[in-house]
């Protein structure tokens, strides 16, 4: 952690006094990007004209919650005051403070309604590859009566019909030397003991999950227990994908774009740190930011921090986002998921229906790696409570494949090359066209963990 004088802890108090304290009037949250963070009596100078602008104290970001070295600030400005903070010698550029979507669709609609009778769009790719086949032996270990978007899973891509399937088989080993770094705000795993049964000793906290003393195994979501639920779909007992990764919460403080920029800021800094959990480690993030603007900074920089978490050979799953229902929005247009290419090989999620239908509110486009059951999930959520029932949005679907990921990623022989840097194209590419996903629907390509009918014979 960083070393504070009194006066600089005085100066953090108040800063964040004054931040708590939302102005008045059309004033909103905005990320200001400094000309020269080393230049302290310039990072000065420019924090106290910030002040005499908007009558609030700019709050200091660091690189990552153990760094001395400066990076952003926070603070609020009035749309009068924009022009004149863009013209201080100190500022180099601003963007407006997003907030996040937790990918959780909320329906207007019952779910058969709202997912598509014949494929909306086609997957980008549809011709499977050879390049990738699972020709790999296997011990697989079977999950009686499951929930349907685990079942859909291992179900075999020799028989058509879903319905002849009621369980979900899974390879033995099953992501145990593996580790999901899950981005939320927070995860309430104490009080689910037995459904989180691997957990890290220690997790991953942003500058202001730690200034606010928000621990990790406390659920702040927007949405309740939005961070729970995901997070049980890729490590869960009773409804995750991959039953022996371990679970590595990065806590997440708001649902801001600035708080995304610091939990990815802590992912590099643990990658940095423990260089074993490279090739071993995926990251999980249900969360959609705003739509992309090409010109705006702060937009690029999250593409950069993902860019460096991937070419420490690490995956980063995103959802593909919820809004193809609205107008004009069918295609991927938010960050991060917009990112994605072949050379920046993102993995994106969409949603389909029990079925394999793509559903309705699940946005597609070239970005998108494949697609996951997203409809009449299930998952703990409330300690206090059963089991969340009926569950939609493409948060769910991201938060599996990044447990099929673990379990891969755990394999004696991964079924795709992993050498230095070519490791996470190489699984986009496997997931996209290889044995990771085969077509449910025309055109529609889903997760598949390569079960066979020799160990999952149809009822």
């Amino acid at each position: 952690m960083r070393a504070f004088s009194l006066v600089s802890f005085l100066f953090v108090l108040l800063a964040s006094h004054m931040a708590a304290a939302r102005p008045d009037g059309d004033a909103q949250e905005y990320i200001v990007i400094p000309t020269n963070p080393n230049d302290q009596v310039a990072v000065n100078n420019t924090e106290y004209a910030l002040f005499t602008t908007s009558g609030f104290w700019p709050v200091r970001f660091y690189e990552n919650s153990r760094s001395n070295t400066f990076w952003l600030w926070t603070t609020y400005l009035r749309d009068v005051e924009i022009d004149g903070v863009l013209r201080l010698n100190g500022v180099s550029g601003l963007s407006l403070n997003s907030r996040l979507e937790d990918e959780l669709y909320v329906p207007t609609a019952p779910s058969k309604f709202r997912s598509s009778a014949s494929p909306m769009v086609k997957s980008p790719h549809t011709t499977p590859l050879s390049i990738a086949k699972r020709a790999i032996e296997l011990d697989y270990t079977t999950q009686k009566d499951a929930v349907v978007e685990l079942v859909s899973i291992s179900q075999p891509n020799t028989v058509a019909d879903p319905t002849r399937f009621k369980d979900y088989v899974f390879e033995t080993g099953n992501g145990g030397r593996s580790i999901v770094y899950h981005v939320e705000q927070g995860v309430a795993f104490t009080g689910h003991p037995n459904e989180f049964l691997n957990v890290a000793d220690t997790h991953l906290l942003t500058q202001l999950s730690l200034e606010r003393g928000y621990p990790a195994d406390v659920d702040t979501s927007d949405a309740p227990f939005h961070g729970t639920c995901t997070a049980d779909k890729a490590v869960g007992q009773d409804y995750g994908v991959s039953k022996r990764a371990t679970l590595v919460v990065v806590r997440m403080a708001d649902l801001t774009l600035m708080e995304m920029m610091c939990a990815l800021a802590e992912v590099i800094l643990d990658l940095e740190d423990y260089p074993e959990r490279r090739k071993r480690a995926v990251v999980t993030m249900s969360l959609g930011g705003p739509l992309y603007d090409v010109t705006n900074v702060v937009h690029n920089m999250i593409d950069g921090l993902v860019g460096r978490i991937i070419r420490f050979d690490v995956p980063v799953v995103v959802p593909a986002g919820n809004s193809a229902d609205e107008s004009g929005r069918e295609q991927i247009d938010c960050v991060p998921a917009i990112f994605a290419s072949d050379s920046n090989p993102l993995i994106v999620v969409g949603s389909t229906n029990t079925t394999g239908y793509r559903s309705e509110f699940s946005q597609t486009g070239p970005q998108l790696t494949l697609y996951g059951v997203g409809e009449e999930v299930t998952c703990h959520s409330d300690p206090s409570g059963l089991p969340a029932i009926n569950k939609e949005g493409t948060s769910f679907p991201t938060a599996m494949v990044a447990g099929e990921i673990a379990n891969l990623l755990s394999y004696d022989t991964v079924p795709f090359d992993t050498s230095d840097g070519n490791l996470v194209k190489n699984l986009r590419e496997y997931l996209m066209n290889g044995d990771g996903s085969w077509e449910r629907t025309p055109g529609i390509r889903s997760l598949w963990n390569g079960v066979t009918e020799a160990n999952n014979p149809p009822s």
